[in-house]
């Protein structure tokens, strides 16, 4: 067995095949050659287009057989051949060896229609054997093809799965790449040698990259209504909100997965979320399904909370539903919605703890988080500017709305330093603390902090995500610290 690290460079010394340069080298592509599971992908683009129509088409086309399936899928949905994430290590050796003068054979389980694109894309393949709509070229049926065609010379197979354990048995030597130890020692029990390209594991960093996880810091909200309550000393409340946190902080991680699900070929065209798990094919397309668990889980956790905040949760997934399928591409209403996302979360709180939210505070989460919405999307309209581009892929603005988003943002960043002012200065606030002259101290470290995001943005220093960006900035720290500060010594004094 010979074995080529991922980390080094491949050159034609490398990895010795058969000298016999007739000899062809036949190349699968889920899997293989790509990262990702085009089937998978093309599905995905045909499910979104109408996802409650197409739910039941693609059950129709299936119950029909695989090829017919698979037919029907790529000949219905356009995948972007040149966006999908290919095995660039073995591509570069793939590339040398058609340098040489080796003939190579593109023989896939996919499309004929999108094994037809990648080859035309890559430029490397002298044929091309795939699955047509009455033949699903996949194990067995693609070991009989190989055979009868290349029997009498022989043939070298690449291929990734246990569908190819029945080619390599017919293959005169084998290829492994990003292969499982178990289809690894399956070759190894029969005493076959074999040249290798590792498969990369999925490490922990990757795991965390698709759940999200540094999202939950915007799951701090619900702890709002209890800190407006002060209710400091309320552990019975504080353990319900921490249950509530973990339960809105799974049901997150689920719908930003379906989201990054839906967005593929739009996030592979931007500078940043192309690095994403499922962008990049650190993590194959099929994990999504964790989502479904998740959100049980989370589902669960409401449930024994209280029967409210689990119908919060629900209008909350709905509403994240409609944003990742219909409303994100729509200017304006997709930063209203994100607004609105952030106020249930204090709703959500509220509920938990048996308290109702002042309508000041309500009105300040809307025009507080609209503001952010904006400065999300103003960040993201400087990068593709950068980038000398004009839209937003996925988004329905355009690099020239930028003065306008610019207007909107700043505008109800202090539209809510203005409700705040009006909400510090009510008769309930008034008799909730006893030192008001101190909670008015907010007012200025609000105000200051708003300009000072604003101007980061317009100075291009903001991450597309303003939450990444709040946690990790200093200023924003500090001014968070000073601003609970003035809040607990304005209710209890110094």
């Amino acid at each position: 067995m010979t074995k080529i690290s991922n980390d080094n460079l491949i050159n034609s010394k490398t990895l010795q095949l058969s000298s016999n340069l007739n000899i062809p080298l036949v190349v699968d592509l889920d899997g293989t050659l790509s990262l990702v599971d085009t089937l998978h992908e093309s599905a995905i683009l045909f499910f979104k287009k109408n996802p409650f129509f197409n739910f039941f088409v693609m059950f129709f086309w299936a119950i029909q057989g695989k090829a017919k399936f698979k037919n029907n899928i790529a000949k219905n949905s356009i995948l972007s051949v040149d966006l999908i994430p290919y095995n660039k290590n073995f591509l570069s050796w793939l590339k040398i060896q058609r340098s040489e003068g080796r003939r190579l054979i593109l023989c896939t389980a996919a499309s004929q229609i999108i094994a037809n694109k990648v080859a035309d894309h890559l430029e490397i393949f002298d044929d091309v054997i795939a699955s047509t709509s009455i033949k699903n070229i996949s194990g067995k049926e693609k070991a009989l093809i190989l055979e009868d065609r290349f029997g009498g010379s022989g043939f070298i197979y690449a291929g990734n799965s246990s569908e190819d354990l029945f080619v390599w048995q017919k293959a005169t030597e084998l290829v492994l790449v990003n292969t499982s130890e178990r289809v690894k020692e399956s070759l190894q029990s029969t005493g076959s040698s074999f040249l290798e390209f590792p498969r990369s594991s999925i490490k922990l960093i990757h795991w965390i990259k698709m759940f999200r996880l540094h999202q939950w810091s915007k799951n701090i909200l619900i702890f709002l209504p209890l800190v407006a309550a002060h209710q400091f000393y309320n552990f019975s409340n504080i353990y319900s909100l921490l249950v509530a946190f973990l339960s809105i902080g799974l049901c997150a991680s689920a719908t930003y997965m379906l989201n990054d699900i839906i967005d593929l070929e739009s996030d592979r065209l931007h500078p940043t979320k192309k690095l994403r798990s499922f962008a990049s094919g650190e993590v194959p397309v099929i994990f999504a399904a964790t989502m479904f668990l998740l959100f049980c889980i989370s589902l669960f956790l409401a449930l024994t909370i209280h029967l409210k905040f689990a119908l919060i949760l629900i209008l909350y997934t709905l509403i994240t539903l409609a944003y990742s399928f219909f409303l994100k591409s729509i200017e304006i209403i997709d930063c209203i919605v994100l607004a609105a996302l952030y106020t249930i979360r204090i709703i959500a709180g509220a509920i938990v703890i048996d308290n109702v939210p002042s309508f000041w505070l309500i009105a300040f989460s809307i025009l507080f988080f609209f503001s952010l919405a904006f400065l999300k999307r103003y960040a993201e309209m400087l990068s593709i500017q950068n980038l000398g581009e004009n839209i937003i892929h996925g988004r329905g603005y355009l690099s020239s709305d930028n003065p306008l988003i610019l207007s909107l943002g700043v505008s109800s960043g202090l539209g809510s330093v203005v409700v705040m002012m009006l909400y510090l200065n009510s008769p309930e606030i008034l008799m909730l603390y006893n030192y008001t002259e101190i909670v008015w101290c907010t007012i200025p470290i609000l105000l200051f902090w708003i300009s000072h995001i604003w101007l980061q943005a317009h100075r291009g220093n903001m991450h597309d995500d303003p939450v990444i960006f709040a946690i990790t900035d200093r200023v924003s720290i500090i001014s968070s610290v000073i601003f609970f500060i003035c809040i607990v010594l304005g209710a209890r004094g110094f």
